[in-house]
């Protein structure tokens, strides 16, 4: 608005006559909002990288619980066929007959042997299946889920040990007294 005031266009003029109101400008406030307003791209920019580790951690999360769910699915279905493994089986076998009269075909049963006959030191299925349970936990939960071993414990000693008295119990120390004191040092 450098022009002479002969040359100014009414818009001009209008311009010129606008004087400011006695508002009330509270600075405190004013400076806080501006602030604020500068600073809202780096609010915006920290509120979605929160935003996305929060969905990393959910579905990070989620895929655990999955994994969580397919082993013990899988330990199930372990266990499953273990037992079934060890139930007796009986197969039903028809027989033939030369004659087609009105008599049905003969059934004979007899039990089959299982797949996999357990050896004497094999456990028994229950066994099998709290060893797989704990396996499973120990896993998911780490190693401090692992039992103690109980204390071993036993009622006889050893024979390559001398077994005579004293032999674990600690040296008998002899105090000595003291000696007596040199009369030749002792000045009269």
């Amino acid at each position: 608005m450098n022009t002479p005031p002969d040359r100014r266009s009414p818009f001009e003029w209008s311009l010129a006559a606008l004087r400011p109101s006695d508002a009330d400008v509270a600075r405190p406030s004013f400076m806080f909002k501006a602030g604020q307003a500068s600073r809202q791209k780096a609010v915006w920019f920290w509120r979605c990288v929160a935003g996305g580790l929060g969905v990393v951690i959910l579905v990070g999360g989620l895929a655990g619980f999955g994994m969580v769910q397919a082993e013990q699915q899988r330990a199930a279905a372990t266990v499953a066929e273990l037992l079934a493994a060890h139930a007796p089986r009986s197969t039903i076998t028809t027989v033939p007959t030369p004659d087609l009269t009105d008599t049905p075909p003969a059934v004979v049963t007899r039990p089959v042997a299982p797949r996999h006959t357990p050896a004497a030191e094999e456990a028994p299925p229950s066994e099998i299946a709290a060893a797989l349970e704990r396996r499973r936990n120990i896993l998911v939960g780490g190693l401090g889920l692992i039992p103690d071993a109980p204390p071993v414990f036993s009622p006889e000693v050893p024979k390559t040990t001398p077994t005579y008295p004293g032999v674990f119990a600690a040296p008998r120390v002899v105090k000595k007294p003291p000696p007596d004191p040199d009369p030749e040092l002792d000045p009269p």
